[in-house]
């Protein structure tokens, strides 16, 4: 993959982050794309063994992450950053966005953003983090860069609009009519995620329809001895099904019938489109970015995050006879929509920008 640029970047990435979810998929997916296109890239991540094997030609430091106003984070910073000439900073979690965003200031060298979700700046402490301490904001949704503009201390060319890409995408899955209708979910078991509520929505469906359903959750959390509590509460504990951290879901996807992610709060969700990409049906919330790309009904299905909006929608789906075209023209989108390609021209460009 050859750079549309002539400018040679020594980008370093920083992520602080303490488990693998969607905000570290994305920063991979850039780093190697990035990489791959000539640019130097160095990664400065908190544990270091979370990226082996998922990177290639990136160079891996880490550091403890320690409070904002701890003097080691700067000054072992400041000496990576002189060490490779980094020209280019890109912090992807909060925890380090104080202490890039001063360094990048003392060193004259560009810093941005990431942001996967959405966030309201409602605060003067969040306008000077996301107003005054970074260069640039990348965001992945449209509404996500709407709520920052509607703070007067950020300005609109500030926000780039960069949906992710999807890397090699596989063929479609062959989904199966079956009695038992298998439901997937996947993602950090984090309450904003609606894990909950998609389990309240599946035992509020009429016994018939409730007794059809399996719903698989792939992914691990702070939430996850509650809502193991939650299905023997709502006597579904035979039917919910916990995986775990799986490093490639693929196959229990291609073994569902949809896939299900009732979030209160998201940018969009890698493992929806990894989904959609697979021509599985989704069903999902407007939160975020859904809207950007999915119409009810056409490539996908939207619903109200409460329980008793999901189970009525569940109910539609179960009788359905339009899933696999549903699911095959969200195939469609996501192939049209989200190529890696068009992801590493607009963040090669966005990245490069006009150094200050």
């Amino acid at each position: 993959m050859e750079s549309n640029n002539d400018e040679h970047l020594c980008i370093l990435f920083v992520c602080s982050a303490r488990n693998w979810g969607g905000n570290e998929k994305w920063s991979a997916m850039s780093m190697n794309s990035l990489s791959d296109r000539g640019h130097d890239v160095i990664l400065l991540a908190r544990k270091k063994y979370l990226w082996s094997g998922r990177l290639k030609g990136v160079k891996v430091h880490s550091m403890p992450f320690f409070l904002q106003l701890n003097p080691f984070s700067y000054i072992a910073s400041f000496f990576l950053i002189v060490r490779y000439r980094v020209n280019r900073i890109i912090s992807t979690k909060r925890a380090e966005y104080v202490v890039m965003g001063l360094l990048s200031r003392i060193l004259g060298i560009r810093h941005l953003i990431r942001l996967g979700i959405v966030r309201n700046i409602d605060n003067r402490y969040k306008e000077w983090l996301y107003g005054k301490l970074n260069d640039g904001i990348i965001v992945n949704a449209s509404k996500t860069r709407t709520v920052l503009l509607e703070s007067q201390a950020i300005e609109s060319s500030a926000v780039t609009l960069i949906y992710n890409g999807i890397p090699d995408p596989p063929e479609a899955a062959e989904i199966e009519n079956k009695e038992l209708f298998r439901i997937v979910s996947i993602g950090s078991l984090h309450p904003r995620k609606g894990f909950d509520r998609l389990i309240k929505g599946i035992s509020l469906l009429p016994q018939r329809d409730r007794e059809r359903v399996e719903l698989v959750l792939v992914g691990e959390g702070p939430a996850l001895l509650e809502l193991k509590k939650l299905t023997r509460d709502t006597g579904l504990e035979h039917q919910v099904l916990f995986r775990g951290f799986l490093e490639n879901p693929g196959k229990e996807l291609e073994q569902s019938q949809l896939f299900a992610l009732i979030t209160g709060n998201e940018g969009i969700s890698n493992a929806l489109l990894e989904a959609m990409v697979l021509g599985i049906p989704v069903l999902t919330t407007t939160a975020g970015g859904t809207e950007d790309f999915l119409v009810d009904g056409e490539n996908g299905f939207l619903v109200d995050d409460s329980p008793e909006a999901v189970s009525r929608r569940l109910q539609e789906i179960l009788i359905s006879e339009d899933l696999k075209a549903i699911g095959l023209r969200g195939r469609t989108t996501v192939l049209d929509f989200f190529s890696i390609e068009r992801m590493t021209d607009d963040l090669e460009k966005f990245i490069i920008g006009n150094p200050s």
